[in-house]
């Protein structure tokens, strides 16, 4: 299970993009009301990703449509699964395609969405301001031999 907790009335959860050599920590919202998974315009500097390369497309969202970098390029992101063992699990997720926002847009924070959630089994608790995501139908692996003592 990988526990999130909620900032505020957003439930996040710690992810790591695995996009170059050193990974990159974040806690996006977990958005149950969005189709994709959307990186900050921050997130996807530190990640060296040339945005000026990305198509803009607009994406439809509940404040209508948001023009957005689209990413049409395997991407690897990755959640700890807690247990009561020493050793840690991993999640990876790919995604085929990654939307980014602008840097001119009034997002800041990154967005889980349904292209990941979908996979996971989500439980809130916002009295206790606890969050799950229990894996469905794939175990984690083995922490992989990346150093990811920066971002826990």
């Amino acid at each position: 299970m990988c526990n999130g907790f909620f900032r505020g009335s957003d439930p996040q959860v710690l992810t790591i993009l695995l996009q170059k050599e050193e990974p990159i920590s974040f806690f996006p919202i977990i958005d149950t009301g969005a189709h994709v998974t959307t990186l900050s315009y921050d997130i996807a500097k530190s990640a060296g990703i040339d945005l000026d390369s990305l198509d803009l497309v607009d994406l439809d969202g509940i404040g209508g449509k948001e023009p957005v970098h689209e990413l049409k390029q395997k991407t690897i992101i990755g959640f700890i699964e807690d247990n009561m063992s020493q050793q840690k699990l991993f999640h990876r997720e790919q995604l085929d395609v990654v939307y980014i926002f602008p840097k001119e847009s009034a997002m800041s924070d990154s967005i889980l969405g349904w292209d990941i959630l979908e996979r996971f089994e989500l439980k809130f608790n916002k009295l206790n301001k606890e969050v799950d995501l229990v894996r469905l139908n794939v175990p984690p692996e083995t922490l992989p031999p990346i150093d990811l003592t920066e971002c826990m």
